[in-house]
C-alpha cells in the first residue's frame, strides 16, 4: 500500500501492490547474506507456539493488535536451543 512507504523504510514504489512479507524478506535478506530469510504465509497442522519455536526471529505483517500481543509473548518467554 502507499500508506506503507512513509512508515516503512524497507518498502519503495515498486513494492506497492506486491506481497509485503515477500517483499520485506528480500531486503532482509540483502542485510545479511548468512541468515536464511524465507515467508511463511500460514501455520498448518500445528498450534502457533508450535509452528513459531522452529524460529528464531519472527515478524508478524498485517496481524491484528490482539493476536500481535499474544505472538510478542510467546516470543518473549520462549528460549530457542
Amino acid at each position: 500500500e502507499t500508506a506503507d512507504l512513509s512508515s516503512q523504510f524497507y518498502f519503495k514504489d515498486t513494492d506497492v501492490g506486491q506481497n509485503r512479507a515477500k517483499c520485506c524478506a528480500v531486503k532482509l535478506q540483502e542485510l545479511n547474506p548468512a541468515v536464511k530469510v524465507s515467508v511463511v504465509e500460514a501455520s498448518v497442522g500445528t498450534t502457533e507456539e508450535d509452528f513459531l519455536s522452529q524460529f528464531n526471529v519472527v515478524v508478524c505483517l498485517d496481524c491484528p493488535l490482539e493476536k500481535a500481543k499474544r505472538l510478542d509473548k510467546f516470543c518473549h518467554e520462549y528460549q530457542p536451543p
